[in-house]
């Protein structure tokens, strides 16, 4: 966190200057009591005036110096938080997929919307608070031992030290309920997004289970939550405690001096003015203990995402011969992909084709690194594949690709990095009237599925990209469209094409090999002419009976 530290680090000077002269001009306050009451008997009106406009303009000056003090840090703050967010966001776009879904995306969002704000009042605020607290204690206390009364001075300071330890009582177990109730709330908003997204499931007959279930998960949330609040009211209240004893033992001490005489009414008033003064920062250095604490095992997780900002690799902005997959195993709950071996070469089409959970999908996903393989090796022109960055040669559309809530060139462009002249040509030569629909749409995100494939689609062709991966990319468009899109795609004869498709069809003669994949293994692999002559092929054609066919002679 140093690092952010020191980008606020003017701010901070700033805000504890100023703190340190409103401070000090606070500290005389209680002085004026000593000089009122003891000489109440010699003074005269000008005086009293002076005595009430000096009181009064230290209020004044407190004020004024206090807003600045706020303007600053506020300021601070914002860059404090917004660099953290920032780098926060950039360390996740640094990940592979496979690492990115080690956690859900419910996680991030808790993390980026509340455990960031959090570290920024406990790791910041707090900290500036506790200097300032200290600067109070040293000014007051200075004043106090010089100008009020130096015994008094002593047993506060005493007192005071003894008071500093006694957060540590109740810290690592309001630290363990606080990371405790941030875990619950982070699942929480996991299943709350998951509920949300399944909206379109609620009705009369699912209500009651939808309800139920957010209930159950709201209820837990509330639970560790209490638990939390629990410690804290415990912690708050023992440290509030110890403050009581720094009042009877500073009350104690004056009585007495005063009782015997050594200590006159004016200055007995004077240091219980003081006595406030100490308690306040006193709490607030306690409360802000606690708190630093309390954070501790958040702000070691924060962190190690922050520092968990994957090493640049090479990047491969040319494609030479062929990517080779060899002996490649993939295992989730059970093995989807049974040592595959196979070259895709430059400038050839592919279509790997069989049932469902086949082990078709997962052949992109290894090559795009969207899932991590349990052995063998994949090279592109002979490196491995997880050593360099391919983004520049390989796209890849997925069944379910994002769309962005944003407009129709943002979402085409993925937000400028693609060039949109570079299918202009392409939209107005073509002059699709579903396309020329969605140039307009401002909000991509409420288009029909396969409204999104085509923006997918015409996303692909904006990437320039020289190897083409795609995952049942037509799947939710309609006869037409997956027409126009085919014969789209013939044109393409300068681009590698591995595609996976489930739709058995003429259309699969326009690729120069058909990989056909039964339960993680592939059986058969040839031109189209070769594979529907053979057995497994009929298979297939028998599994997917009753499907209509599209294209078919």
């Amino acid at each position: 966190m140093i690092k952010y530290v020191k980008l606020v680090k003017r701010h901070i000077i700033v805000k504890l200057l100023l703190a340190t002269i409103r401070i000090t001009i606070m500290a005389l306050v209680p002085y004026t009591f000593i000089v009122l009451f003891d000489n109440l008997n010699t003074i005269n009106a000008f005086d009293l005036w002076k005595i009430i406009f000096i009181y009064a303009g230290c209020f004044i000056t407190n004020a004024i110096l206090n807003y600045f003090e706020e303007l600053i840090i506020w300021q601070g703050d914002i860059i404090f938080l917004n660099a953290i967010k920032q780098d926060f966001f950039e360390s996740l776009s640094n990940k592979s997929y496979s690492e990115f879904k080690e956690k859900e995306v419910g996680d991030y969002i808790s993390i980026q919307t509340q455990n960031i704000p959090e570290i920024e009042s406990g790791y910041l605020q707090a900290r500036i608070s506790v200097i300032e607290s200290f600067i109070t204690l040293f000014i007051y206390g200075i004043v106090l031992f010089l100008m009020i009364d130096w015994r008094i001075a002593i047993i506060i300071l005493l007192v005071s030290i003894i008071i500093l330890f006694v957060p540590n009582i109740t810290a690592n177990n309001l630290a363990n309920k606080k990371e405790e109730f941030l875990s619950t709330h982070s699942n929480y908003v996991t299943i709350f997004q998951d509920l949300l997204e399944g909206f379109k499931l609620i009705n009369s007959r699912t209500r009651k289970g939808f309800n139920t279930t957010h209930q159950k998960i709201l209820t837990k949330k509330l639970n560790k939550q209490y638990e939390f609040a629990k410690s804290n009211i415990i912690a708050v209240t023992i440290n509030g405690g110890s403050l009581y004893l720094l009042n009877i033992v500073a009350f104690s001490t004056m009585a007495i001096l005063v009782f015997n005489k050594k200590l006159t009414i004016g200055t007995a008033m004077a240091a219980l003015g003081y006595i406030e003064s100490f308690i306040s920062p006193i709490q607030n250095i306690a409360d802000n203990f606690t708190l630093i604490k309390s954070l501790k095992k958040i702000e070691n997780n924060i962190e190690s995402l922050l520092q968990s900002i994957t090493s640049k690799k090479r990047m491969i902005s040319r494609y030479k011969s062929q990517i080779q997959m060899s002996n490649v195993n993939v295992e989730y709950d059970k093995i989807i992909l049974k040592n595959f071996s196979h070259s895709f070469i430059k400038g050839k089409k592919y279509a790997i084709i069989g049932h469902n959970g086949a082990g078709k999908s997962t052949i992109i996903n290894s090559i795009m690194n969207y899932c991590n393989i349990s052995s063998g090796k994949i090279t592109i022109d002979g490196i491995n594949i997880n050593d360099v960055d391919t983004s520049e040669i390989i796209f890849c559309i997925n069944q379910n690709e994002h769309v962005f809530s944003d407009t129709f060139n943002n979402n085409i462009t993925v937000f400028n990095t693609y060039l949109l002249t570079s299918i202009s040509d392409f939209i107005t030569i073509n002059n699709n009237k579903i396309i020329l629909s969605l140039v307009d749409r401002n909000n991509c995100e409420t288009l029909s599925g396969g409204e999104k494939q085509i923006i997918c689609y015409l996303r692909m062709l904006a990437s320039d990209c020289q190897i083409i991966m795609m995952d049942e990319p037509f799947s939710a468009t309609d006869i037409n469209t997956e027409k126009f899109l085919w014969n789209q795609m013939r044109e393409l004869t300068d681009k590698t094409l591995i595609m996976t498709t489930h739709k058995i069809s003429n259309e699969l003669e326009y690729f120069d090999e058909i990989l056909l994949m039964r339960d993680g293994v592939c059986v058969q692999h040839g031109e189209y002419s070769q594979i529907i002559k053979t057995k497994e092929y009929a298979e297939l054609i028998k599994e997917n009976e009753g499907e209509k066919v599209y294209g078919s002679k």
